[in-house]
């Protein structure tokens, strides 16, 4: 019997892109946009106490404008940490004058990064340590919220009996191609926080621009001390509280925060050189893996255009359904049509980056961040593995 390899190989391609495209569609119904979700929260007269937390690190153009913004927050008994890691382009400075003026902002400055912490999380760590809030709110110095956002964000939580929130922020400041690369980058973690909005077993999820989490679940899970070498601490600070029993919230906030992250595909490239590799659990074969298996899905629905046969035509449509799911999450940002129309072209960069990021890992001997080399052999070593089996602790479970 003559076995047709190449239109096998179309077939699987067709059923993976079809199979993908349908759940990034389909389970965009369960990340809905914060304004919804906030309709269903009962109101409630209480005043939360909580602290904010903002690492950061040679942020003298915005961090005036972040510390203000924060202080503006109403219906919260809030108190700011901000950790200054190291700065050296006058944002001690600002904040030591911006702690005059208000007592509700507590900065603290960090000169020497001890051994066996990323630069980042030892930050967390300090800001958390002095933390008086029943939540923790971890946060960026670009990432600007409404004014009462994190009042809703806990009314919310405590509605949905979480201990962790995450709210995605819109990108004001990205031109067209950044956007559908943007939405691309989106997708797969869209279906992420879609199976813990729905509390499926082993799905983290996590944003460092806005993480809120319940204090006491934070420090019965271990907190940044569990994470002092992790690349992507905010998603695996979801793991580490999945795992002892909480209840992870993610959705959508375009209208209630925003971010500068990345206004370009090369600038979104960048931002990932240090932490793609980190989701293959710093492993080699988990990410050549990966690597081969995007870069075949997008080359064979390509080709299967020109193969004539009907699965190879059945995996280029299965590429370009991806336009259907990009444009459903496209409009939680108002950003039209054209960046979604632009998402198969787009692909491509996501599998680059994860050899990008590969490569100069390998080629550096571990991963730089913040002007410090961190050796791979170290955040191995220290490593909280994403594809390990873990015990589910459910005697202090979300429900309170």
């Amino acid at each position: 019997m003559h076995v047709d390899l190449l239109s096998m190989l179309f077939g699987a391609v067709a059923a993976g892109w079809f199979l993908f495209n349908i759940s990034a569609a389909w389970m965009q119904r369960y990340v809905p946009p914060f304004s919804q979700v906030l309709k269903r929260a009962p109101g409630s007269d209480a005043t939360p106490s909580v602290t904010v937390v903002i690492a950061a690190r040679d942020e003298r153009r915005r961090i005036e404008e972040s510390v203000r913004r924060m202080l503006a927050q109403r219906g919260v008994d809030l108190e700011l940490v901000v950790v200054d890691d190291r700065s050296a382009d006058g944002t001690q400075e600002i904040l030591e004058r911006l702690r005059g003026v208000d007592p509700r902002l507590n900065v603290i400055r960090v000169d020497t990064l001890p051994d066996g912490w990323l630069g980042k999380q030892h930050a967390c760590h300090i800001g958390a340590q002095h933390a008086r809030g029943d939540w923790i709110l971890f946060t960026d110095a670009d990432t600007w919220i409404n004014p009462t956002l994190i009042a809703d964000t806990i009314r919310a939580a405590v509605a949905e009996q979480a201990d962790l929130v995450c709210l995605l922020p819109a990108q004001k400041k990205i031109n067209l191609w950044g956007r559908a690369a943007i939405l691309v980058f989106c997708l797969g973690l869209l279906i992420a926080a879609a199976r813990a909005n729905r509390n499926r077993r082993r799905s983290p999820v996590g944003i460092g621009a806005y993480n809120l989490v319940r204090a006491e679940a934070y420090r019965r899970a271990g907190g940044y001390a569990a994470l002092r070498m992790e690349v992507i601490d905010d998603m695996k600070l979801g793991m580490l509280l999945e795992r002892h029993g909480s209840r992870l919230r993610c959705w959508t906030a375009a209208d209630e925060a925003e971010m500068d992250w990345a206004a370009s595909p090369g600038e979104l490239m960048r931002a990932l050189e240090k932490n793609f590799f980190a989701l293959a659990d710093l492993r080699f074969g988990i990410a050549a893996f990966a690597v081969a298996i995007m870069f075949t899905a997008w080359f064979a629905a390509i080709a299967g255009l020109f193969s004539g046969r009907w699965t190879g035509y059945a995996a280029f449509a299965g590429l370009m359904l991806m336009p259907f799911p990009a444009a459903l999450f496209a409009r939680h940002s108002r950003w039209g049509l054209l960046p979604a129309i632009l998402a198969p072209a787009v692909y491509p960069l996501l599998p680059w980056t994860l050899v990008r990021s590969t490569w100069l890992t390998w080629r550096q001997g571990g991963i730089r961040w913040r002007g410090t080399l961190y050796p791979l052999d170290l955040l191995r070593k220290h490593l909280v593995p994403l594809f390990a089996r873990a015990p589910r602790d459910r005697a202090t479970g979300p429900l309170r």
